[in-house]
């Protein structure tokens, strides 16, 4: 009901909804698990909950296998191309963009690189209302969202609303949607093109390898020695792209941390370890026996007990449960409450 308001569902839709109703289902879970086991059905249940769970485990551990859609981790090479392109000249002062890299790749670069990116991770803070709106994980992989092929011919037809001016695509469906917008293929990674930033070394190197390289190469010695002593020469699927060169984009403006209070750094160093070093406490305390003050909340007249008419035999979930309905407190009275829907 409290997510069902208006637009809240829309911040479940990730995997943060799968994490927090994990982490809620666990203690309910496994009181329903140790009920099942008293039964006489407790050798198929149990046979049943151990093949899902093992299922569950093999494909997780075998997903990137299993699914050849992903697209593969960039090589050492690769990654050192991309960063060298994104910090030569002024390649900084405007966004760029990543196509087809993956999630993991794309955090990567942008935590490697000093160049801007509109694109992330952290979905609900997004500023552009164009991204929060389209629902999409990341422009990155937003070719395999339905509603990423939306935002794609925004993003690639408009690159001036956006400050964008590079584009690294490992996506080769998408070169034709971007020729057809104006974009240009600077080089591909690994191709003689990335190997320029390397060629001009060729001079400082002894008159007998530039004269060898000249009587082999000719006019093309600088390149040659480049290609043999830089970059490898093993070409990639990603490509460098680069805004419609009649196409006026922006660049940037300058980075500037906003202001903020002083008092915020002291705050998020101190009281959250505090916060932790409180309750880390508490519980040692109340371990030893000799609580020195307990909270809780009174929520009325603790109601009476129902005895199980089963051996009273205790497992550890069923041990917490117990603890926690010996307390008068909302976790006491929500597993009351949960015992008594469930019928244990």
């Amino acid at each position: 009901m409290l997510f069902g308001y208006q637009d809240l569902w829309r911040w479940l839709v990730y995997e943060r909804f799968a994490i927090w109703a994990a982490v809620l289902c666990t203690l309910p879970a496994s009181v329903l698990v140790e009920g099942i086991s008293r039964t006489r059905f407790r050798w198929p249940a149990c046979v049943a909950v151990a093949v899902v769970l093992l299922v569950g485990v093999a494909r997780e551990t075998t997903f990137t296998q299993t699914q050849p859609v992903l697209p593969h981790p960039l090589q050492a090479w690769e990654e050192t191309e991309i960063l060298k392109f994104l910090s030569n000249d002024n390649h900084t002062d405007w966004n760029y963009v990543t196509l087809g890299l993956g999630d993991a790749e794309m955090a990567r670069i942008s935590r490697l690189t000093p160049a801007r990116t509109m694109d992330g991770l952290y979905y609900t803070a997004r500023v552009r209302p164009e991204l929060r709106a389209s629902g999409v994980g990341s422009i990155d992989t937003a070719y395999w969202w339905r509603t990423g092929l939306e935002i794609l011919p925004q993003i690639i037809q408009q690159p001036d609303r956006w400050n964008l001016k590079w584009a690294i695509v490992a996506l080769p469906q998408l070169h034709e949607q971007l020729q057809a917008a104006g974009w240009q293929k600077l080089y591909t990674l690994g191709s003689p093109a990335s190997l320029a930033d390397v060629a001009p070394h060729f001079y400082d190197q002894s008159a007998q390898t530039r004269s060898d390289f000249y009587a082999t190469y000719g006019d093309r010695a600088p390149m040659a020695w480049a290609a043999e002593h830089g970059t490898p020469t093993a070409v990639s699927l990603v490509t460098v792209w680069e805004a419609p060169a009649g196409l006026h984009v922006p660049p940037l403006p300058p980075d500037v941390m906003p202001a903020y209070p002083g008092v915020l750094s002291v705050w998020w160093g101190t009281v959250p370890m505090a916060v932790l070093v409180l309750a880390v406490a508490l519980v040692v305390l109340q371990l030893r026996g000799q609580p020195k003050w307990r909270l809780s909340l009174d929520l009325g007249e603790r109601q009476p007990s129902r005895e199980p008419a089963y051996p009273r035999v205790v497992g550890p979930a069923e041990a917490l449960a117990k603890e926690l309905l010996g307390n008068n407190t909302i976790a006491g009275r929500f597993m009351g409450m949960l015992l008594h829907w469930t019928g244990l």
